[in-house]
Formats: C-alpha cells, structure tokens, sequence
C-alpha cells in the first residue's frame, strides 16, 4: 500500500511518469501477493484481484487490469465488488478491428 500512496502523491504533485512507475510497482507486489496467497477463501482472495486489476489501471496497463477483473468476475463474489470489476472492464475498450 506504500507504493500506491506514494504513486498517488507523485501524481497529485505532476510527477505523471514517476507515478506510473510507482503504481507498475505496486501492481508487481499485489501480483505477487496474489501469486503466494494460500486463501482461497472470498472476498479476500477477489480483493486482491481487484486491487491488482485496479493498480494495473492506474499504471496505464488497461488490457491487463480488464484481464484482471476479467479473471475475479468469473468467481462467486460479493455484489460490491462484481461492481468495482465492472467498472474497470467497462473502462477498457479494445480498438475495434473487422478482421
């Protein structure tokens, strides 16, 4: 979480790239958080996914942070977050291609 407040801080402050870097940051740790968890339990396992799909956003990585909430919506989850998943899926729109 001290990476995404310093990110935070970093983009209140104008510093654009330097808080990508520190939300990329952020998300390798929530990743890896998620990699390592043994809980398989909800909501807490759904809250880590959607904090890395959410750091992913943030970081400008919109295709994996769709991926991300992707991946969590596919569980049973609790009706706040399916909501907060939703809302990062629907901001990511792929370009449109006819072929």
């Amino acid at each position: 979480m001290e990476l995404y407040y310093q990110a935070l801080n970093a983009y209140s402050s104008g510093l654009g790239k330097v808080s990508q870097e520190l939300f990329k940051l952020a998300l390798k740790n929530e990743l890896a958080a998620m990699a390592v968890s043994t809980d398989e339990g909800l909501p807490s396992r759904a809250v880590l996914q959607r904090s890395a799909a959410f750091l992913a956003h943030q970081a400008g990585a919109d295709e994996q942070a769709a991926d991300l909430a992707r991946h969590c919506l596919s569980g049973n989850l609790p009706k706040y977050l399916i909501q907060q998943l939703f809302d990062i899926v629907s901001s990511y729109q792929e370009p449109y291609s006819p072929f």
